[in-house]
């Protein structure tokens, strides 16, 4: 029996995220041991700005995320005009 193939799953489109956002958390855990040996305070200051980065990461993956349900609705609407619109300003 063949499996037919109907389109991209969510798998597909989502591994690559997975990884990136996996990557940033590793690169923040990675710099926290390295400074580990500096001092306490370095430990403080990298541990703060991880948050930081992680509040920003999520900020932009929110916007990004409104971004493309308003530009998939644009375009499942038939309106390219203000899909490209939206795409553009976003």
């Amino acid at each position: 029996m063949k499996k037919e193939r109907q389109g991209f799953g969510l798998w597909v489109l989502a591994w690559p995220i997975f990884i990136e956002i996996f990557l940033q958390t590793l690169l923040g855990t990675v710099d926290t041991l390295m400074v580990s040996r500096i001092s306490d305070d370095a430990v403080a200051v990298v541990g703060i700005s991880n948050q930081l980065f992680g509040a920003l990461t999520t900020l932009f993956t929110t916007f990004a995320g409104g971004a493309g349900i308003l530009i998939a609705q644009r375009m499942g609407s038939k309106r390219f005009g203000e899909a490209r619109t939206i795409a553009i300003m976003g």
